[in-house]
Order: structure tokens, then sequence, then C-alpha cells
């Protein structure tokens, strides 16, 4: 069986978290390609902090691109209520020897989606990077063999949807 080829595209908070421990939990099913950072739950430069805090704590590498530090047309809206003020607020996490890599994550997406017969796209986030990447290559569209997103209404009344 081969493996699905993955791409996170997320704003780790706890729940992030949770659903990319459990992705890295099976390897013989996926392998993950890489993970897109978007302001979301909290800013751009905290939660990717995150990421790479967890992905050191878990002993795991991987490859993190910094996306969008804002969505395209709201003003960011940290959530320090769920998730705290650092974004990921409970465990002490070590200091990240994962560093993000010098690469947007739309021009990643973009390098994955290119060197890939079929990726999928778990997207954990407000989706700006992904708007931008199919808006940019809307031709690329077709290498996406599935996306998946979480169901999210928020305070301002928007809803996405999950499996597109």
């Amino acid at each position: 069986m081969e493996k699905r080829k993955i791409i996170f595209d997320c704003d780790p908070g706890h729940d992030d978290i949770m659903a990319i421990m459990n992705a890295l939990a099976h390897p013989e099913q996926l392998e993950i390609l890489g993970y897109t950072t978007v302001c979301g739950n909290n800013y751009v430069d905290k939660i990717t902090r995150n990421l790479c805090q967890v992905l050191t704590a878990l002993g795991k590498d991987g490859k993190v691109a910094v996306g969008y530090d804002a969505p395209l047309v709201l003003d960011p809206d940290p959530q320090p209520a769920a998730h705290g003020e650092s974004g990921l607020d409970g465990p002490t996490l070590p200091e990240p020897t994962v560093q993000p890599i010098n690469q947007h994550a739309v021009e990643f997406l973009h390098e994955m989606a290119v060197k890939h017969e079929k990726i999928t796209i778990v997207a954990l986030a407000p989706l700006t990077n992904i708007a931008v990447f199919l808006k940019t290559w809307p031709e690329l569209k077709e290498k996406i063999e599935k996306a998946s997103s979480m169901v999210l209404v928020d305070a301002r009344g928007l809803t996405v949807t999950e499996d597109t």
C-alpha cells in the first residue's frame, strides 16, 4: 500500500498538535511532506515556534514553512482563552532544534504539488495559505487528491466545512 503524502496547513494550538501527533504515530500509512503555518489561533511566529518545539520534543524532524501572518480580509484574531497566551500553554517544551525552512508556505505547497503525483492537504487552520496557493496556481488543484479541513464556526459567523 502506497503511503498517503500529506501536508499539514496549521496554526498549532492543542487541537492541531493532537492531529499531528496522531499522524506521526502512523508512518506506515502516512508520509508527512511538511507543515505550513498560518495566523489563526495565534500569531504566526508563536504558532510556528509551538510546532517546532513539539517536533523537537518528539524527536521528529520536518519541513516547517511559515505562511501568512494575517488573514486576507479580516484582522488577526488570536484566541488566548482557548490555547493560552503562547498559543499552546500548558506543557513545558524544549527550545526548538527544528527550525522553519527558508521558503514561504505557498511556495512550499507549490513545490510539493509539482514534485509529487498526488498530495493530501490537512487544513487545520484558516485557509489563507491554501487560497493563495490555488489562486496562484489553479492548474495544480488536480494534484490535490484530498483536502480535509476542520469544521469551524467562529464568533464572526464564518463557517468552514470539511472534506473538499
